[in-house]
């Protein structure tokens, strides 16, 4: 199942939704895939018109506020995201994507 998929099939806590689950959790890996140094730093970036041309183009999704994302993170169920995780492993060995690493 590919990842962004199973990004949906998180339960939502929140009420009122501006963000997609998908992209609150997207937004939250992109801040550390970016190495970014704060999320004051990440909602800095967010503001250039070619930053959110770039990440748009790259995810395919909205960028959302860093404070947002942690918000949600804060009352997102942690079994919720690893549930995804374990599909995504189990997916990356299913697809024998780690098979030219293996010791002997």
């Amino acid at each position: 199942m590919d990842f962004f998929l199973q990004l949906h099939n998180i339960d939502d806590p929140r009420k009122r939704k501006e963000y997609g689950i998908d992209e609150i959790v997207t937004g939250g890996i992109a801040m550390f895939m970016f190495k970014e140094d704060s999320r004051n730093a990440f909602n800095n970036d967010r503001e250039c018109a070619l930053f959110k041309e770039n990440y748009r183009r790259l995810f395919s999704m909205e960028l959302p506020h860093m404070d947002t994302v942690k918000d949600v993170m804060c009352v997102l169920k942690e079994d919720a995201l690893e549930d995804v995780k374990a599909d995504m492993v189990s997916s990356l060995i299913r697809k024998k994507i780690f098979n030219n690493f293996r010791y002997q």
